[in-house]
């Protein structure tokens, strides 16, 4: 496992890994959500939201859970879409720590 890796979540089509996203973090009051990565035929779906989900539900008691990610349109519109508050864009990605899950959305 990469160095600091709390837990790794992924999605799977039969026999086939088609999504992964890891929570890293050594410190008691926050964790880092980063690499979420979806295969290109399968993006634009709910598997990046449900892995994002099932993070943020396995890290509750966490009280901050920033999430790393890349800087483009497609994800900001995502993230805004879901709930998420943009905090700080740098050039090489977002750094996103407010969030809400629509109830909807739960399983």
């Amino acid at each position: 496992m990469i160095l600091n890796t709390r837990q790794v979540f992924s999605a799977w089509d039969k026999e086939e890994l088609v999504g992964l996203a890891r929570v890293v973090g050594e410190e008691a009051d926050k964790v880092y959500i980063q690499d979420i990565l979806v295969k290109k035929d399968y993006q634009g779906g709910k598997i990046e939201y449900t892995l994002l989900k099932k993070a943020l539900e396995k890290n509750a008691q966490i009280p901050q859970k920033i999430l790393l990610t890349e800087s483009s349109r497609n994800v900001i519109r995502y993230c805004r879409k879901e709930g998420f508050t943009v905090s700080e864009q740098e050039a090489f990605g977002l750094i996103i720590n407010e969030y809400s899950i629509k109830k909807e959305d739960t399983f």
